[in-house]
């Protein structure tokens, strides 16, 4: 039996999740951090006071998400977790409400109830024609409107001219449009703008945007070629950010990792299990025992 199910067994998923986050030098706050929970429902999830979660289908996400990045296997977390639970209570179905009579029901109104109704319905219906008659009266004798200069000049502009068969018609067309506009314009404007007889205004062309550069994104150096290198002897959680906020590393590196990243100083490091690392800047080793407290390192490096 392994370690895992014999906390399980014993303890529970809580603190098989402590024990496995202690192992690795992790604390509260870096998990709370990691997983976007407070420090209070980390507690809550260790101690298995499952009751203090928002409800068992967060329970459920929050167990699982914790078990994978402490890179556990979640299977029989869950299997454990689904005993301890709280029982929540099932939503009763809604009653059924009979349907009341409608006070307005002519047909079990009173005689004279009946008749208003009625009457009210023809009053109705005949303020409904007179107002439809009223403005079929006002409108125009034929439905076709005049198109003023203006708008058809803006249908003008809107529709692509057509292909003229003549080529002779269509180099004149062009001549034309190009007399009225400025030599700065484009050619584009200048083939589909329609002259108009108000004097055009000269359009100034807008400069060009200049394209913002894509962030340099700095990935890790093979063996050998960043200046910062890590040797790990133990499973270790690592985190190294540069001076340009560029994360080179931020996961569980396995026992046997020996790897070398490369980026911009200083660089800000995290090791959760220091006394099992080994750390090197520009190929000299740097102690770690100072920046060491319950076994996590954190130091910043130029």
């Amino acid at each position: 039996m392994s370690e895992q199910e014999q906390n399980l067994r014993v303890h529970g998923p809580g603190a098989a999740l402590k024990a496995r986050r202690e192992e690795l030098g992790l604390d509260v706050d870096y998990v709370a951090t990691q997983l976007k929970l407070s420090q209070r429902q980390i507690d809550s999830i260790e101690s298995d006071r499952f009751d203090q979660l928002p409800g068992n289908t967060f329970a459920r996400g929050f167990v699982r998400n914790y078990a994978r990045m402490l890179q556990l296997d979640p299977a029989p977390i869950m299997a454990d977790l689904e005993s301890r639970l709280p029982h929540e209570r099932t939503q009763a179905a809604l009653p059924h409400v009979a349907e009341e009579s409608s006070a307005f029901n002519l047909s079990s109104g009173s005689g004279s109830g009946g008749r208003w109704m009625v009457g009210l319905g023809f009053v109705v219906a005949f303020i409904g024609a007179v107002g439809a008659i009223l403005w079929y009266l006002q409108q125009p004798a034929s439905p076709e409107l005049a198109t003023s200069g203006a708008a058809a000049s803006a249908v003008a502009l809107e529709t692509p001219p057509a292909i003229a068969s003549d080529t002779a018609a269509s180099d004149s067309a062009a001549a034309t449009v190009a007399s009225a506009t400025t030599p700065a314009a484009p050619a584009a404007l200048a083939t589909a703008a329609t002259p108009t007889p108000a004097p055009a205004a000269t359009p100034t062309p807008k400069p060009a945007a200049t394209p913002t550069p894509a962030p340099a994104v700095v990935a890790s150096a093979p063996q050998g070629e960043g200046p910062v290198r890590l040797i790990v002897a133990e499973d270790s959680w690592v985190q190294i950010t540069d001076a340009n906020g560029t994360r080179l590393v931020g996961n569980l590196l396995k026992s046997g990792t020996d790897r070398s990243f490369a980026g911009t100083g200083p660089y800000r490091i995290k090791i959760g299990n220091a006394p099992g690392t080994k750390l090197y800047l520009h190929g000299q080793e740097v102690d770690l025992a100072p920046y060491i407290k319950n076994n996590v390192a954190t130091l910043e490096l130029k």
